[in-house]
């Protein structure tokens, strides 16, 4: 049986959202998180509104790996981005902004239409493009956008160097493949 290409995007994922650590720091905007999936991301998952802190708190892994899969890669479209690479880079920022505005990010530094649905254009486009030069100007559109926010949103300057860091990962991947 074939390996699901999606598993190593969840696996680092899991691992940069510090898979099953559950936070609720008052400087995260997301509220309630175990292991990067919301509370309410998980009410909506669920389609319960009554889910509880608890409820995240006992959420296991598998479903959590359901989650990240259905509602970050396949509903938004990003299952048709060809190169892993940047499949992985889109997918974490969806993971940490949402997909509308990943799917913005992709569509402004494409120079197309920002209307943040990832439809048969977009996809075009994504896949027509070199997939290296979009990843680091999706980055560099990334990191503008944590900076930005935290020029509106001052009480998030807690978060920005982990947010600058991780929308960077993908620079520093281009780069080490490149000096090997």
């Amino acid at each position: 049986m074939a390996k699901n290409r999606n598993a190593p995007i969840i696996d680092a994922i899991m691992k940069a959202e510090s898979w099953p650590t559950y936070s609720n720091r008052a400087a995260d905007a997301g509220g309630p998180t175990k292991g990067g999936i919301t509370l309410a991301t998980l009410r909506a998952w669920r389609r319960n509104p009554a889910t509880t802190i608890a409820d995240l708190m006992a959420l296991p892994e598998a479903e959590a790996r359901q989650i990240y899969e259905q509602v970050y890669i396949i509903a938004p479209g990003y299952d048709g981005i060809n190169d892993d690479g940047l499949r992985e880079v889109v997918v974490d920022a969806a993971v940490m902004s949402g997909s509308a505005t990943a799917t913005r990010w992709l569509q402004a530094v494409l120079g197309l239409r920002q209307d943040g649905v990832f439809g048969s254009k977009t996809r075009a486009a994504v896949n027509a493009a070199s997939p290296v030069a979009l990843g680091l100007l999706f980055s560099a559109q990334r990191a503008i956008y944590y900076a930005d926010l935290v020029q509106r949103r001052p009480s998030d300057i807690a978060n920005i160097e982990g947010w600058v860091r991780r929308a960077m990962l993908y620079v520093q991947m281009v780069a080490i493949k490149r000096l090997a």
